[in-house]
C-alpha cells in the first residue's frame, strides 16, 4: 500500500517551490537578464560587423611601401574581432538562456526548467570567472614583460 506522504512528495517532484518573495525576485531578475542578452547579442553582431570592416580598412591603409602587410594586418583585425565577438555572445547566449527558463518556470511552476535555467546561469559565471582568470594572467605577463624590458634598458 502506497503511502499518503509519497503521493505528496511525487506529485510535488516537478513542481517549483519558492514563495512569493523568491518568484518576485527571480521574475524580475530574468527581465533584467533577458536586456542584458539581447544587448550582449546586439554587441556581437555590431563586432561582427566591425570585424569585416576593420579587416578592410586596414587592408587598403597606405603603408610605408610594405603592400603584403596590410593583407595580413586585415585579416588579423577580422579574427581578432571576430574572436571577441564570439567571446561576447556565448555569455550573451547562456544569460538569455536563464531569461527564458526562468521565465517558462515561474509561469509553469516547473522545477526541472528552474533547474534548467539556473545551470545555464551557473555556466555563464563560469566562463565569465575562467575568461577573468585568463585576462588577469595576461595582464601579469604583460607587467612582467614590462618591467623586465624596462630593466634591461637600464
Amino acid at each position: 500500500m502506497t503511502d499518503l506522504n509519497d503521493l505528496t512528495a511525487a506529485s510535488n517532484e516537478n513542481q517549483l517551490v519558492l514563495d512569493e518573495l523568491a518568484q518576485r525576485h527571480l521574475a524580475e531578475t530574468s527581465k533584467w537578464s533577458k536586456f542584458l542578452s539581447i544587448m550582449g547579442f546586439i554587441g556581437s553582431g555590431l563586432l561582427v560587423l566591425l570585424a569585416f570592416f576593420m579587416g578592410t580598412i586596414l587592408s587598403i591603409m597606405p603603408s610605408d611601401g610594405v603592400e603584403p602587410l596590410n593583407g595580413v594586418a586585415g585579416a588579423f583585425g577580422t579574427v581578432f574581432y571576430l574572436l571577441f565577438a564570439a567571446l561576447y555572445f556565448y555569455p550573451s547566449l547562456l544569460l538569455y538562456r536563464f531569461a527564458t527558463r526562468s521565465e517558462a518556470a515561474l509561469r509553469s511552476q516547473d522545477q526541472n526548467l528552474l533547474n534548467d535555467a539556473l545551470d545555464n546561469q551557473r555556466s555563464m559565471y563560469k566562463f565569465i570567472g575562467i575568461l577573468t582568470i585568463i585576462t588577469i594572467g595576461i595582464y601579469v605577463l604583460i607587467i612582467l614583460g614590462g618591467l623586465l624590458l624596462g630593466a634591461s634598458m637600464l
